[in-house]
C-alpha cells in the first residue's frame, strides 16, 4: 500500500489503458484488471504497483485476511487520462466503504468480458457501458435503474443490454415485478441508450437460482425473449456474445402439449457477418450437431403446462 520512489518508471500506453479501466470500473481487483486488458495476473500486479508509485491509483486493503486489494483512481490519475484521451468522465475516488463489493464485482466482470469479446469480434463494438451509479447520475428521476447498461454497435445497428446482477438475496417475485417494468417499457417502444432493440440479461449464482427466476418470469407472463438468464460462472469474454450461457423461457410443443422450457437465446440480435462469434446466429451450434433448434438445453423448470 505504501508508495515507493518510482525512479525512472513511467506509465506506458498499456498502463494508461489499464488506468482507464480503473476509472470506469473502480474499485477493481488485480484479477479484474488482468482480464480487462489481457495481461497475466503477475504483470497486472506489477503495473498497478507502478501506477501506485506514480500516484495515479489508490490501494485499499481488504477488511478480512482472505480479501483482495482494491484500486481506485486518484486526482492525478484523472488528470493523466484527460491529457491522454481528452475530456471524459474520469473521476477520482476515495473510500470504498459504501460499495457492495460482491454486487459490484458482478458488474465489473460483465464489463471486462464485453470489452475483450468486442475486441475480438469483427462486427460488434462496445460503444458505452454504464454502471448503476452512472445511470442514476444520468437519469436521477428514473423509476427503473438496471445494475448496468451496455450499448453495442455493429455498423448502423445498435443493440442495448440492461444487465441485472442477481446474488440470490431477493425473492423471485420481486424480480418478476422488476421484469414487468421492463416489459412495460418494451411494449411502449422505449429505447435503451438510444437503441430501439434491447434485452434484459440477468446473471445468477447457480442453475437452481436461474430456474427459480425463469419460473417467476413465466408465471408473470413476461414476453418471451425479453429476459435471458445465465449462471455468472459460465459468462466470459468467450461466451458473453454467444448463445451458450444465456437461456430464456419459451413455449415448446411436446406431443401436442405446450410446455415451458429453457432454450438458448443470445443477448444481441443476429448479425450474419460476425465471423468471430458465429455462435450468436440462431441454431448455429445445434445445426452443426444436426439437432433440433428448439431442443431445450435444460429440463422443465417446474412450470405448469399452458395450452
Amino acid at each position: 500500500m505504501t508508495r515507493r520512489d518510482p525512479g525512472g518508471a513511467r506509465a506506458t500506453v498499456r498502463d494508461k489503458l489499464l488506468l482507464r479501466f480503473v476509472s470506469a470500473a473502480q474499485p477493481i481487483t488485480i484479477a479484474q484488471a488482468a482480464t480487462a486488458v489481457a495481461m497475466s495476473v503477475p504483470m497486472a500486479r506489477r503495473r498497478l504497483r507502478v501506477l501506485r508509485d506514480l500516484g495515479l491509483v489508490h490501494v485499499h486493503l481488504p477488511e478480512g485476511l482472505n480479501g483482495q486489494n482494491r484500486y481506485t483512481l486518484t486526482a492525478q490519475g484523472a488528470l493523466v487520462l484527460t491529457t491522454t484521451f481528452g475530456e471524459g468522465t474520469y473521476r477520482a475516488r476515495g473510500g470504498i466503504e459504501r460499495v457492495n463489493l460482491p454486487h459490484h464485482d458482478g458488474q465489473v466482470h460483465l464489463l471486462g468480458s464485453l470489452q475483450l469479446a468486442c475486441t475480438r469480434s469483427r462486427t460488434w463494438d462496445l460503444d458505452r457501458f454504464l454502471f448503476e451509479g452512472d445511470v442514476r447520475r444520468a437519469l436521477p428521476k428514473a423509476g427503473l435503474v438496471p445494475d448496468a447498461v451496455a450499448l453495442l454497435a455493429a455498423g448502423t445497428v445498435r443493440a442495448g443490454v440492461a444487465f441485472e446482477v442477481d446474488l440470490g438475496s431477493e425473492s423471485p417475485s420481486w424480480f418478476a415485478k422488476k421484469a414487468l417494468l421492463y416489459a412495460e417499457l418494451s411494449s411502449r417502444g422505449a429505447p435503451l441508450l438510444g437503441a430501439s432493440t434491447w434485452r434484459v440479461a440477468v446473471t445468477v449464482p447457480t442453475a437452481r437460482r436461474r430456474n427459480r427466476l425463469a419460473l417467476a418470469l413465466w408465471e408473470a407472463d413476461i414476453p418471451e425473449g425479453l429476459v435471458v438468464i445465465a449462471v455468472a460462472g459460465e459468462v466470459s469474454d468467450r461466451t458473453v456474445l454467444t448463445r451458450e450461457p444465456w437461456l430464456t423461457p419459451r413455449v415448446l410443443q411436446e406431443r401436442g402439449i405446450a410446455r415451458a422450457r429453457l432454450v438458448p437465446e443470445g443477448v444481441l440480435p443476429t448479425v450474419p457477418t460476425d465471423r468471430s462469434h458465429r455462435e450468436n446466429a440462431p441454431g448455429a451450434r445445434e445445426a452443426r450437431r444436426g439437432a433440433d433448434l428448439f431442443v431445450a438445453r435444460d429440463a422443465a423448470f417446474d412450470s405448469a403446462e399452458r395450452s
